[in-house]
This record gives C-alpha cells, sequence and structure tokens, in this order.
C-alpha cells in the first residue's frame, strides 16, 4: 500500500537564501523603510490633528488615548526603521502626553508650548531622516542547526555478514521500515561493491575468518579514503570491551550484540541515515502598525522561521489555533485591546500558558513593564533591538519553549504525544476541519494479546514492542500525522485532511509490516500483531463522538479475530417514512 502523500512544506518557511535571494531580501528591507519615510508626513498630520483636539477642548480619554497609541507607534517604528533621532523625538512627546493623560485635564501653557516645540522638531527631523542603516550582510541565523548524520536518497543498507541465515533475517526486519538490504557475505565483496555505490550506512560483522576481529580494520581502512564517512554499525555476539574499542576506533557509531533487537537496529539507522530536519520555529507577530509587522517578519523568515502576522488583536486566538506558535511578539499599544489586555486573555487558554508572549515595544516605564510580566509576559524588547539581537532572542525563547513543551507533552517511553495532549491535538483538528470544510480520519491501534507479551517476556521486552510499533507508525505515516500513546498498549492516530479509507489503507501497510517485525527475548524470538478502528468526521461530530466511532471500530476488529483494520461505516442515514422527511 503506497504511503499517504506529503503536503506541501509550509510556505512561509524560508530556506537558507543564496546570493541572489540575500540581494532580494535586503531589497526588500530598503522598500519597506523608503515606505515608512513617505508616510511619515501623514502621521505627522494625524498627530497634530489629534493635540489640537486635545488641546482646544475639555479632557476626553479615548481621543487622547488614540493620541497617545499614534505617537508610540511613531517612537517605535523610527527605532526600527533606523531613524534614531526622530524616534527620540517622538519619545518625548509620548512622555509629554502620558502626564496629561495622567492628570485628565487639558494640557496648560507650558504643555502647549512645549508640544508644539516638539512637533515641530518632528517636521524637521522627517525632512531630513538621514542615511539609511547598513544593510544585513549574510545570513541570520535563528533556525535549528541540522542534526548530526547523512541524509541519503538512496535507503540501501549493505549488510556484511558470512553467517547468511543471520544476514538473511536481518535484511527482512529492517526491510519491513522501508529500507533496501544487500548482503555480503566477506570484506571482499563489500570492497567491490563500494566502486559502484555508496550505501546509507554499513551494518558490519566483527568476527570473520579464524575467529579474528577482522571487521574494525576493514571499516577503518575503507573510512580513510573517503571524504565523507559512511555511517557504520557494527553487530557482533562479542560483549568484551577490548572489541567494542576497536569498533569505536574505526568510526563505528553504533554496536548491537547479536540477537539484533529489529527495532533498536531501525531507531539506530534512521538517526544515522535520515535525521529529520528539524522543523522552523512558528512564530505569531501582533502588531497594528503593518510596516513594522511586516519588516520583523521579513527578518525572522530570512532567518528560517515559519512567521505569521495578524494586525486585529480580536483575531489572535484563531491564528493561534490554526497556526499553533511557539512564541509570541506582541505591541504594547494597539486600538481596541492593548498588549496587557490580549496578554491576559490569552493566558486565560490552559494550552498557551506556556508559549512566551515577548513585548515588542518602546515602553520603557518599569511599572508598565512589570505589570505586563505580571500578567503572563516574559520578555520585553525594545523596537530599536538590532536584526541579530531580535533573531536570536526570538529563537532562545522559542528553543525553550519548544523543549519544555517537549517534557510536558510527550509520553515518557515512545515519544509520541501523551494521553491529554492527543485527545487536545484532536479536539483543534476537529474544529480546523470543520471550519475549512476538510476530511479528516482517527483511528485507535492496539496491540493484540500484549499482556500474554509482559507475562511471557517480561515487561522490559514488552516495552522493546510498545517502543517499536511507535517507530514503525512514525516511520510509515506522513510526518504531518498526529501520533500519541493513548494509555498501556493503546495507541492512536490523527490523520488531517485525509479520507477514512486513505488513513485504513495507510494502517493496513503498518499492520501488515509490524506482523512481520521479529522481537527478541531472552527465551527466543516472537511476533505481535495489531488491530486499529477507524473513523471519519461526519457532519456534527465533535471530537469525542469521533473518538467513540474509532473505538467501536477497534471493537469489531478485536471481535472479527484481531490482527485487522476495519473502518467505522459511520451513522447510518437518518429514515424516511411514509415519504415524510425525518423530524428534526
Amino acid at each position: 500500500t503506497p504511503p499517504l502523500q506529503e503536503p506541501p512544506p509550509a510556505p512561509e518557511a524560508a530556506p537558507v537564501p543564496d546570493p541572489a535571494a540575500l540581494a532580494a531580501f535586503q531589497e526588500k528591507m530598503a522598500e519597506l523603510r523608503r515606505g515608512f519615510v513617505e508616510g511619515i508626513p501623514h502621521r505627522l498630520d494625524e498627530i497634530e490633528a489629534g493635540w489640537r483636539a486635545l488641546a482646544a477642548g475639555p479632557f476626553e480619554a479615548e481621543p487622547a488615548a488614540v493620541l497617545h497609541r499614534q505617537v508610540h507607534s511613531l517612537a517605535g517604528s523610527s527605532g526600527t526603521f533606523g531613524l534614531p533621532a526622530l524616534g527620540g523625538a517622538a519619545k518625548e512627546f509620548e512622555l509629554l502626553l502620558d502626564g496629561i493623560i495622567r492628570s485628565a485635564s487639558p494640557p496648560d501653557e507650558a504643555a502647549r508650548a512645549s508640544a508644539e516645540a516638539m512637533q515641530a522638531s518632528l517636521r524637521r527631523l522627517a525632512e531630513e531622516p538621514g542615511p539609511p542603516p547598513p544593510r544585513p550582510e549574510g545570513v541570520l541565523q535563528g533556525s535549528l542547526p541540522p542534526p548530526p548524520g547523512v541524509t541519503r536518497k538512496d535507503k540501501t543498507v549493505f549488510v556484511v555478514d558470512d553467517d547468511a541465515e543471520f544476514a538473511g533475517s536481518l535484511a527482512a526486519q529492517i526491510g519491513h521500515f522501508g529500507y533496501g538490504v544487500r548482503i555480503f557475505s566477506g570484506p571482499a565483496q563489500l570492497r567491490a561493491a563500494l566502486e559502484t555505490q555508496t550505501p546509507a550506512a554499513i551494518l558490519m560483522d566483527v568476527v570473520f575468518s579464524e575467529g579474528r576481529a577482522e571487521g574494525p580494520g576493514v571499516i577503518a581502512d575503507i573510512e580513510a579514503g573517503r571524504p565523507i564517512p559512511i555511517p557504520v554499525v557494527f553487530v557482533s555476539l562479542r560483549t568484551d570491551f577490548d572489541t567494542r574499542l576497536q569498533a569505536a576506533r574505526a568510526g563505528g557509531l553504533a554496536y548491537l550484540t547479536k540477537p539484533v533487537d529489529a527495532g533498536e537496529l531501525v531507531e539506530k539507522l534512521d538517526g544515522l541515515t535520515n535525521p529529520a530536519p528539524p522543523d522552523p520555529f512558528r512564530v505569531l507577530i501582533v502588531d497594528d502598525d503593518v510596516q513594522v509587522a511586516e519588516r520583523n517578519a521579513l527578518l525572522l523568515r530570512q532567518a528560517g522561521m515559519v512567521v505569521e502576522r495578524e494586525h486585529d488583536p480580536a483575531k489572535v486566538l484563531q491564528v493561534m489555533s490554526d497556526s499553533r506558535p511557539e512564541i509570541v511578539l506582541m505591541d504594547l499599544y494597539m486600538p481596541g485591546c492593548t498588549g496587557l489586555e490580549l496578554a491576559a486573555v490569552i493566558r486565560q487558554h490552559r494550552e498557551y500558558l506556556a508559549v512566551p508572549i515577548v513585548f515588542l515595544s518602546m515602553e520603557s516605564r518599569l511599572h508598565q513593564q512589570m505589570q505586563a510580566i505580571g500578567l503572563g509576559a516574559d520578555d520585553f524588547l525594545t523596537k530599536t533591538i538590532s536584526p541579530q539581537h531580535l533573531v536570536a532572542t526570538v529563537a532562545a525563547r522559542a528553543q525553550r519553549a519548544r523543549e519544555l513543551r517537549g517534557q510536558m507533552t510527550r509520553d515518557g517511553l515512545t515519544g509520541l504525544l501523551n494521553h491529554t495532549n492527543l485527545k487536545e491535538r484532536l479536539a483543534v483538528e476537529v474544529a480546523r476541519a470543520q471550519r475549512h470544510g476538510k476530511p479528516l480520519a482517527f483511528a485507535m491501534i492496539d496491540l493484540d494479546g500484549f499482556k500474554t507479551v509482559n507475562d511471557t517476556h517480561g515487561h522490559l521486552t514488552g516495552d522493546r514492542v510498545l517502543k517499536g510499533l511507535s517507530h514503525l507508525l512514525a516511520q510509515r505515516l506522513r510526518r504531518t500525522d498526529i501520533l500519541g500513546r493513548y494509555g498501556g498498549d493503546e495507541f492512536a492516530a490523527v490523520f488531517p485532511e485525509t479520507a477514512g479509507r486513505d488513513a485504513s489503507s495507510a494502517l493496513e501497510d503498518v499492520r501488515t509490516a509490524f506482523a512481520r517485525v521479529v522481537h527478541t527475548a531472552e527465551g527466543g524470538t516472537f511476533t505481535c500483531t495489531l488491530s486499529a478502528g477507524v473513523a471519519s468526521l461526519a457532519g456534527g461530530m465533535d471530537a469525542p463522538a469521533l473518538g467513540e466511532a474509532a473505538d467501536r471500530a477497534l471493537y469489531a476488529a478485536k471481535e472479527a479475530g484481531r490482527n485487522r483494520v476495519v473502518l467505522d461505516p459511520g451513522p447510518p442515514p437518518e429514515a424516511v417514512v411514509d415519504g415524510e422527511e425525518p423530524a428534526t
């Protein structure tokens, strides 16, 4: 059964740019600055009109707050686009307005005179903005570095062992996990094959002719002449320290003793030959200043991050539900809802308690910053922050949040989502599918007779079986499919934008492969099977109802004899009696 097709990568995630892309990035930054400079006179017109209204009549809180927000925005965006003198002058005007707003009374003569002088200064500085700041050189580093290992499209593994029965069995086992295998009986055949093909990895026996530990020496000789080493896993009956040391000195990246557990071996191979590229950090920028938001988004995308922008605070929760940001960059002053208020609303939702909120603002008053931190903010950055500092800070905060979330949300044995977080993700995906009219499938997966495995072979062996199944699920399904350990020997999978029949087909592939995997135990080897129930999201269903449908299908699979995948038929059509429509 062919695997489900992977969806296209996220469009916002920028690869490391080549010189042409870097030049385009620099030109876009310059274009944003030109657009900001050209728009300054209009901003000043609005500020001066707002000041005249404030100075002429009785004090009104709302117009005063709007004027304060306009001046604050000018101060922040001027610093962002490399106009520090204009930003400083706007900041002085903002502080004057702070005093007027605190007094809740019209400005006196001294305040009017100061304000007039400040506005004249703003006009003068706007006419002479000065030269643009130096263009960012090179690539801003913000995303995770690639993991160690060699990624190869050809997933062929060379198995070198003079025990033909063992080599054939090993080849069959790793073949279930998507690897091609070529078997060689000794070092001479291996050398000849390497003349025409470079494998993804080599599984090398240690002992060949006359009981000598020949394997490490052969590998050391082969690797010495190669610019890029081939990942090597040594496999042997020997467990002594000296042999292990020889293998390590030869460049072996792993050492497994016979009989080899297939799950453990495949886990090693995956890590060595096809390390998963780190997902880019996901960032949400909330700022009503479109130019500033676009400039910061451009910087973060150029550093390899996925960025969403939202200018309307009322839409932020919906955007967070869709994009699941790992960090939120937020302005402090916005129309209709301040950053402080929005932070408090975000923290009302348990699923967002661990998402860092960083204010990007020109606010310098300590009491305001402390109030923000008290409402759940994690940090304050000024809008004059350098591109390198912005990228480094966002990356560090997002990385820590990712690590913390992994500890809170993952099952300690399998690394899959735990029960609570799997149910939360299912609810999110159900809501998204219903909102966008997309299909969604959910599956419950259960090992057949797992209690017998634990009773016969012990819980440590049972744990290896569970890890093997989790690894096979991750191997055979898409990266966008959501996998979790439901509890005990039960697993579950959410298939976004997938019909139930396609999810069933993918799980049938997993079931067939898992039944052929041989597990090792102290008393010998054994195999296991699994049963699965799949349900499709139907109209009017919520997440619990979808889960119940998948559970019914799993029960049907067990009742039908186990070792099978059953698709829930869905709710029966409403009956029509005597030609009448069903009652509602």
